[in-house]
């Protein structure tokens, strides 16, 4: 039988939403989105890569959930986003080889472009990252279960999420895919209400 790239068990959808949104201000998935809430256009957009089973990765205090996803509560809320997002990355490496990586403040990310992803990192057996202007854009990408022990290391050492993905490219672990001005602009966030309106969020 032929599987294709994204059926399962290769590769597996995690949403982070776990931030406190302290500059924001309020729950970013709770904002409005054209009419809805941005978690649940956030999911909407990883459950049409194609990714199966769909993980949200949050803090246990938080009461949003996404049909068909399943729950990854931040078992370490003192360990930082570094280390809520690696132990999510393990949860999800435990069912797929490779975890579709989604951010909740990132909305105009496509899903096809996202799927593409996948397929790259399955097919070359490395986390796909993108980047752009030296930095790495590591929560929207596609990562690749060989690259967990040094993640694992990096972290432990204190490093920063931009220093793992460097060792990891210099291991021939990940993949840096530059990005074109299209793709750059896709991936604008929300940290502020500034930001946020900057991309059409009402006030």
């Amino acid at each position: 039988m032929n599987i294709s790239p994204l059926d399962p068990p290769a590769v597996a959808g995690l949403l982070l939403a776990g931030g406190r949104s302290t500059r924001m201000g309020r729950d970013k998935a709770q904002l409005d989105w054209h009419g809805r809430p941005l978690g649940e256009h956030q999911a909407a957009t990883l459950a049409a890569t194609g990714a199966r089973p769909l993980f949200l990765s949050c803090r246990s205090e938080q009461r949003w959930m996404p049909p068909a996803f399943t729950r990854l509560d931040d078992r370490a809320p003192g360990g930082g986003m570094r280390a809520a997002f690696v132990d999510a990355l393990a949860a999800t490496f435990a069912c797929a080889e490779v975890a579709l990586v989604l951010a909740i403040d990132l909305p105009l990310v496509d899903a096809s472009w996202l799927a593409a992803l996948a397929v790259q990192a399955r097919v070359e057996k490395e986390s796909c990252v993108p980047s752009r202007d030296e930095r790495f854009e590591p929560l929207a990408a596609a990562w690749h279960c060989s690259a967990l022990p040094l993640l694992r290391e990096t972290i432990a050492q204190n490093k920063s999420l931009q220093e793992a993905c460097a060792a990891l490219r210099e291991k021939s672990l990940l993949h840096a895919l530059a990005l074109d001005a299209t793709e750059a602009a896709s991936l604008a966030n929300l940290n502020t209400p500034a930001e946020a309106a900057r991309l059409g969020f009402p006030a």
